[in-house]
């Protein structure tokens, strides 16, 4: 049985690269804009996947000293969540790292240059229509924002400033868009939309028509995250 903090690690997610024997316990990731598939805790990268340090008392030493930015951010919190499309930069070592998937489904850290650290892709998952004509604009990553302009739509996706949380680029959830693959068979792939398909009769799915090498494929709609009008605008690999 799990405590409050942590979970066993042969019951943690799949899409967690950590190794599952030899220690029981792991850190679980304080509630956040990740579920537990797509996230992990803070600790679990510092320490497990780029190895700048051995404990959690290591850890926390370092975070205290504000030398860990998420999303541009200082973060303090070692069970803090880090999920998909949120950079990790690390003022100790000067690096910069965006969270993406492996083919595998696993979460992994791709280095990226410091131009990009600060833009967040995220998804639009909703709006609400407020007072004197304001929408605001609900994200995947838990971000809002408040505009008079009805151009956008829910599966579009914004390139947000973290610093500002301000959109600096409205990418279409559109045909000949450029797809990151979240879930499924063809996690961590990229394809161009081809065009869209519905299937079921009372409660229908969407889906997206793409070609993967050449090959046709049908992705579910809620594991497709447009990244480009034609081509990727951020680093995958």
């Amino acid at each position: 049985m799990a405590n409050k903090r942590h979970i066993i690690r042969l019951a943690a997610p799949a899409s967690w690269p950590i190794v599952r024997k030899g220690v029981k316990w792991i850190a679980k990731p304080l509630p956040g804009a990740h579920t537990l598939e797509k996230g992990m805790p803070l600790i679990v990268y510092l320490r497990d996947l780029l190895n700048f340090v051995q404990s959690n008392r290591e850890a926390k030493r370092i975070l205290n000293q504000k030398l860990v930015l998420i999303n541009g951010v200082a973060v303090k919190e070692p069970n803090f969540s880090v999920g998909l499309f949120d950079t990790i930069k690390i003022l100790k070592y000067d690096k910069a790292y965006r969270v993406l998937l492996t083919t595998k489904g696993k979460l992994h850290l791709v280095e990226i240059s410091e131009r990009e650290l600060h833009t967040r892709p995220a998804k639009i998952t909703g709006k609400t229509i407020l007072k004197k004509g304001k929408i605001q604009i609900h994200l995947s990553n838990g971000w809002n924002f408040i505009t008079d302009k009805d151009v956008y739509k829910t599966g579009d996706v914004l390139l947000m400033d973290a610093k500002t949380r301000k959109p600096t680029k409205h990418i279409k959830f559109a045909k000949d868009a450029a797809i990151y693959i979240t879930g499924g068979s063809h996690v961590g792939q990229t394809a161009v939309i081809d065009g869209f398909a519905e299937e079921g009769l009372l409660r229908k799915k969407k889906f997206i028509l793409a070609k993967i090498d050449g090959q046709a494929v049908k992705v579910p709609a809620s594991e497709a995250f447009v990244i480009g009008a034609e081509q990727p605008e951020i680093k995958l690999t």
